[in-house]
């Protein structure tokens, strides 16, 4: 049986609440961009990852095992502590990235969600008001 992921919220001040729809991923050498959108705000969200180790997209129907892990809060932004796609990527013979560099992150939308590998912490960037 595999171990339950660990979660730590990522507690953003002065923005919006509840589940985003993620609604675009920008991807060049250099960045990711996340875009979220609420509604229950009148704006947009980027969260802008600088040279991120890696990333994928899944329903979020295919990361039952995060939701039940300890410290899943409803937030949008989480880091990933153990036993999360960092820890299986590691677990891989042919994995080359330092580990005690990375961070996981996981974003969580209404249908979609994002796993971010990064060597540094997210720019959030809030455009907007609540609605």
């Amino acid at each position: 049986m595999t171990a339950k992921p660990v979660l730590s919220a990522v507690k953003i001040e002065d923005g919006p609440k509840g589940t985003p729809q993620i609604t675009e991923l920008h991807y060049d050498v250099w960045s990711l961009r996340v875009t979220l959108d609420f509604e229950s705000w009148d704006g947009v969200v980027y969260a802008d990852f600088e040279s991120p180790a890696g990333f994928r997209v899944l329903d979020e129907s295919d990361l039952g095992e995060m939701w039940q892990g300890e410290g899943h809060s409803r937030h949008w932004l989480h880091t990933v502590v153990i036993n999360g796609w960092l820890s299986q990527e590691s677990a891989r013979p042919g994995f080359a990235q330092d580990t005690t560099e990375l961070t996981e992150y996981l974003i969580t939308g209404l249908n979609d969600c994002v796993s971010i590998l990064a060597f540094d912490e997210p720019t959030v960037t809030i455009l907007g008001e609540a609605g």
